[in-house]
């Protein structure tokens, strides 16, 4: 907190309700117009020291006293804007900029407040309404880089790229030293270059005027050249400036290394020392390495990869996506499609599957993906939880679970295969999917060490009993069909994978009937409910079916028959 600040707050307290109480609606005096641009200046002032609270606090006192208060107003809209609540944000720039007059001094500049309105709204999804708040800022001769950097974007995202070449083009004539403007137009026209580096007198003179530029200049240029003496040039000022970071390391770093052992390593060492923390960054990298073998060594160390990756994809700052991986298995993906820093969708996974993925309003659980188990809708009343039938729901995502896989790709890791909210509602899980009181109930029983026991009550199979590991594989299910109290139906599973069947139709822990799914499909029968087969069938490795019998009912299968299977 702002020291000068307690005074102003305090007076806020005391004087704001007295104000409010004793004075009836009227037109502004001079003295509640000072106040309120007292009080703006104070919440200009601590927003720019980052004291966010302490400026929306002296914003609102502010505007008591004068509501149309343009710097009050601009404060106003670029906190709500910073909370992420574009729309409402989007309101109050709109009428922060209506209430500026041009021959009045503002504290917040005009330039300022319609850049952040046009981000906005391009935030919104609006380049439209975008081009048209930025528009009177770009006639004229004094467009500056940070208003045509975000022009020349808006002008790509509405299709002009004639013009966007234009604008860019004219920011790096008129901004020759400004690294901003350099850089917007080496990323929209590849053939640009410093007019002292096209034909330089001599190389070192060349490199030493790339001072007033940034890192990021620095590498499209080395990567946009072609003259090899210069390309070493820039790489050695570049080392001076910035040190021995990734971009040095994995080009002149590895240099002229033939030894292809020792490029591994020293590839290895680059990335363990300065991992890229974006995917823009992994394919830049990744577009140095003229060789395969070094494209190849480098996607390699991405197989045990943990950490987080970024993307954004269109270069605004804002970051569209975010991965998290561990050993490089995907672990967790967030998806922000409006950029407004609060993320649509959430998925997460275990061993490279899917286990959940939610948004503000809903989440699905898997248990053996693509199967949903289990499903969450909220809102403003709270949250109601639906178990489903197993098996019964199928959601599948589009995705790359290693690291490797998606090295190459440029689409998203994830991609959401329908959209969710047309169809998982309160009426399609009561109606089609939930297992629903007095037709069909489920319920979580007893964990045990590595799963949990369900029971089902269904009128197709009667009641069933289901341990499941925490994965969702299936270990044992029982079935009561006829609902006598007897699970006559026992399944027992290995890999989700069906090993064997019984039916025990008394109940007396001596199945009449059994099948056995190995490596061959045995069926076998207990024709005096002693607890030993008398029956057996199966296929033979000649393809004959044979059928084995206790003559004595023993369990010693003495008389065998053969016969032919059709087709064989």
């Amino acid at each position: 907190m702002v020291s000068r600040f307690f005074p102003v707050l305090f007076l806020a307290v005391c004087l704001i309700p007295a104000f409010l109480l004793a004075q009836p609606v009227r037109s502004l005096s001079g003295a509640e117009s000072e106040l309120g641009a007292l009080y703006a200046g104070y919440a200009y002032d601590a927003y720019n020291a980052g004291e966010k609270s302490d400026a929306s606090r002296l914003a609102n006192a502010a505007l008591v006293f004068d509501p149309g208060n343009r710097d009050a107003l601009a404060v106003s809209a670029l906190l709500t804007a910073d909370g992420g609540e574009l729309e409402s944000a989007l309101r109050l720039f709109e009428k922060t900029a209506a209430a500026y007059v041009p021959d009045q001094t503002a504290l917040i500049d005009v330039e300022r407040l319609r850049r952040r309105m046009a981000d906005t709204a391009l935030r919104l999804g609006f380049p439209e309404r975008s081009y048209l708040y930025l528009l009177p800022l770009t006639e004229g001769e004094h467009i500056t880089p940070e208003t045509g950097a975000l022009f020349v974007k808006i002008l790509s995202l509405l299709g002009k790229e004639d013009e966007s070449v234009d604008v860019a083009r004219e920011l790096a004539s008129r901004y020759p030293s400004s690294s901003l403007a350099v850089k917007v137009y080496l990323q929209v026209d590849a053939g640009y270059l410093p007019p002292f580096l096209i034909k330089p007198p001599d190389n070192p003179k060349a490199v030493r005027q790339l001072s007033a530029y940034d890192k990021d200049v620095y590498q499209l240029l080395y990567v946009r050249l072609r003259n090899q003496d210069l390309k070493h040039e820039i790489a050695g000022a570049y080392k001076e400036r910035f040190g021995e970071d990734l971009f040095w390391y994995l080009t002149e770093g590895i240099g002229d290394v033939v030894d292809q052992q020792e490029r591994a390593s020293l590839i290895g060492r680059a990335l363990t020392a300065h991992t890229p923390a974006s995917r823009e960054a992994i394919h830049f990298f990744r577009s140095l390495f003229t060789g395969e073998t070094d494209r190849e060594t480098y996607d390699a160390w991405f197989a045990s990869f943990s950490g987080l990756l970024i993307s954004d994809l269109n270069g605004d700052g804002y970051s569209e996506t975010s991965e998290r991986y561990k050993d490089g298995i995907l672990t967790e993906y967030r998806l922000d499609q409006d950029q407004n820093g609060r993320y649509e969708y959430r998925v997460d996974f275990e061993d490279g599957r899917p286990s959940s993925i939610q948004s503000d309003t809903w989440k699905l659980t898997y248990a053996d993906y693509p199967y949903i188990d289990q499903a969450e809708l909220s809102d403003d009343t709270g949250t109601v939880t639906y178990m489903l039938y197993p098996y019964s729901m199928i959601h599948r995502l589009e995705y790359l679970p290693r690291l490797t896989d998606s090295l190459n790709d440029s689409k998203p890791v994830v991609h959401i295969t329908f959209p969710v909210e047309e169809r998982i509602s309160a009426r399609s899980l009561s109606e089609k999917r939930y297992v629903k009181e007095n037709r069909e109930t489920i319920t979580m029983d007893r964990p045990f060490a590595g799963g949990v026991e369900y029971h089902i009550t269904s009128p197709r199979e009667g009641d069933v009993r289901e341990q499941r590991r925490s994965d969702g594989t299936f270990i044992i299910r029982e079935r009561d069909p006829d609902d006598d109290g007897i699970f006559e139906v026992k399944e027992r599973y290995l890999d989700n994978k069906l090993i064997e069947l019984t039916f025990d139709e008394n109940g007396d822990g001596h199945p009449e009937y059994m099948e056995s799914h190995g490596e061959q499909t045995v069926y076998l029968w207990d024709l005096n409910d002693d607890g030993l087969y008398d029956c057996r069938e199966y296929i033979d490795e000649s393809g004959r079916s044979v059928r084995e019998v206790s003559t004595k009912l023993d369990g010693v299968f003495d008389f065998r028959l053969n016969e032919e299977v059709e087709g064989t």
